[in-house]
């Protein structure tokens, strides 16, 4: 409610050391809402066309992947979440919310099992309140998260980028949809399965937006099915067989109701894993109405092996 500029400054500089004194409190509610308020400061301040170089300073701090946690004192990632969380529904804060997300990332990794599941939550409140900015958000979310030694914090990248492509895809594009596609097929040869499971469904996100008639899917389905089809040894087979399981999967799931690439589905026929069953399981049902026309798609030697494939011999 200031006016004089002079009073708009000072007050800000002296709200701002307050913010610092108060940012390692041990209270929880009041970390976080020194988050939320240097917020509001920071908005005010930049609707001004001020430059309050206490406040800048500080939002900085909490902007960086310092260590955040003194035993005496408790953590600060509460007042890094709420300042993200209220900037992303101000708009406008993008390179503030993209120095954030290693802060976040890292909350993620080192939080206790509760407290980690409130700070998910917010990263995805976070970019799912975002209208713009979202290419900037996946490209640090790509080079911070997915090579992240901890399973978790990948899962959790992936999931984000989900969001934003959910909420900002017209603003993505074409280039940073493909960007983003090739990321997750490298996540495909993950060690951990929880990150292939994740990845496949982003993945059956991504496939369901192209044309069933493009050569986009046609190009997709042929290289995971012409790598099955390589897989002669045992040390290739455990090396790209999984991969190209979940890759066929997303491929299949993508279109439910559907039939624009048989050989996806009969490729997965073939192979005795138990995400490939499962999905030549969920074909079936969601095909079982109109099962009469969509067998014509297929050729009999794939017909037979879909009918076929009911074995099951390892875990995908």
């Amino acid at each position: 409610e200031l006016q004089e500029e002079n009073d708009i400054v000072s007050s800000l500089e002296r709200l701002s050391a307050c913010l610092f004194s108060l940012h390692r409190y041990e209270y929880k509610a009041v970390r976080e809402q020194v988050g939320v308020t240097a917020a509001v400061a920071l908005h005010k301040a930049t609707r001004s066309n001020h430059k309050v170089k206490v406040l800048h300073k500080f939002v900085e701090k909490l902007c960086t992947l310092e260590k955040k946690v003194d035993t005496s004192t408790g953590d600060t990632y509460e007042s890094a979440f709420y300042l993200g969380l209220v900037l992303s529904k101000l708009g406008g804060y993008e390179d503030y919310i993209s120095h954030l997300i290693p802060v976040f990332l890292e909350a993620v990794n080192t939080a206790d099992s509760e407290q980690s599941k409130k700070f998910k939550a917010i990263c995805l409140n976070v970019v799912q309140s975002m209208e713009a900015g979202g290419i900037q958000i996946i490209e640090q979310l790509i080079s911070t998260g997915l090579s992240a030694p901890s399973w978790n914090v990948r899962l959790v990248a992936i999931m984000m980028i989900d969001a934003v492509l959910a909420n900002q895809s017209s603003g993505v594009g074409f280039l940073g949809l493909l960007y983003v596609r090739k990321s997750f097929e490298r996540m495909l040869y993950d060690s951990e399965i929880k990150i292939q499971q994740q990845v496949s469904l982003s993945l059956r996100n991504i496939v369901s937006s192209f044309h069933p008639e493009s050569e986009s899917l046609k190009i997709y389905v042929d290289k995971y099915a012409d790598l099955l089809g390589t897989l002669k040894s045992e040390k290739r087979k455990q090396k790209h067989q999984v991969p190209a399981v979940f890759g066929l999967s997303a491929a299949v799931k993508a279109f439910p109701y559907s039939v624009p690439s048989p050989l996806s589905v009969a490729s997965l026929a073939r192979v005795k894993l138990k995400e490939a069953k499962s999905t030549i399981e969920q074909f079936k049902r969601t095909h079982h109405d109109t099962w009469a026309f969509d067998s014509q798609a297929f050729t009999q030697d794939q017909l037979d092996d879909l009918m076929g494939s009911s074995e099951v011999y390892g875990y995908a």
